[in-house]
């Protein structure tokens, strides 16, 4: 009789452990979680600490359970799928097999798009205005706060700065000391738009 308790239990353990073991080099991006946490923080209630407690509230009640609910489905399914495939069917919006990733904002008729290619080590943002014109700005993870523009196949470094006048920003992009481009956008949809970007990292 103990000789079969046993053995059950040894079996069970070996099954739990062959298991996890199949299992281990399965994790994937895990997207099912990030779609819940990327939908809890674009809540935006008020501001300070109201939106503070409300996030977090959100956070532990409903949206803790439904993290929960797609990290086990993440884990079970989709990440297994991503093992095998090479793809992840809830993580569309992620880097591809070259490395490469865009994201695209559209906003009365202007746009800009974000192309961030070898896993993140560069950035190309290119803004394209309502009559059409669009410039583009490289940025490298390896040199922070540094961007460049390419001319002729070769990146030469700008400057971008920027200044606050009451609810409006002044961007300012300057070449070799000389202004080569200037737009004036809303405090608050800059504020949105780096929030925006700051989550497709």
């Amino acid at each position: 009789m103990a000789k079969n308790v046993l053995k059950k239990i040894v079996l069970s353990v070996m099954l739990v452990g062959i298991t996890f073991g199949s299992l281990a080099n399965c994790f994937g991006k895990f997207a099912l979680v990030r779609v819940f946490y990327n939908a809890n923080d674009g809540i935006n209630v008020g501001g300070g600490l109201l939106a503070k407690i409300v996030k977090t509230i959100l956070f532990y009640i409903p949206f803790g359970f439904l993290m929960a609910i797609g990290g086990f489905i993440d884990f079970l399914l989709f990440n297994l799928i991503e093992f095998w495939s090479g793809s992840n069917p809830v993580g569309l919006n992620e880097y591809d097999q070259e490395g490469k990733f865009a994201k695209s904002f559209e906003k009365e008729g202007e746009k800009l798009t974000l192309i961030y290619s070898n896993f993140g080590a560069r950035l190309d943002l290119t803004a394209v205005s309502k009559e059409g014109k669009s410039e583009t700005l490289t940025a490298f993870r390896a040199q922070p706060g540094k961007f460049f523009v390419e001319k002729e196949g070769k990146l030469s470094e700008v400057a971008v700065t920027s200044q606050t006048v009451g609810s409006q920003v002044i961007l300012k992009l300057t070449e070799q000391g000389k202004l080569k481009s200037s737009k004036v956008v809303e405090a608050k949809t800059l504020e949105d738009l780096e929030l925006k970007a700051a989550g497709t990292l």
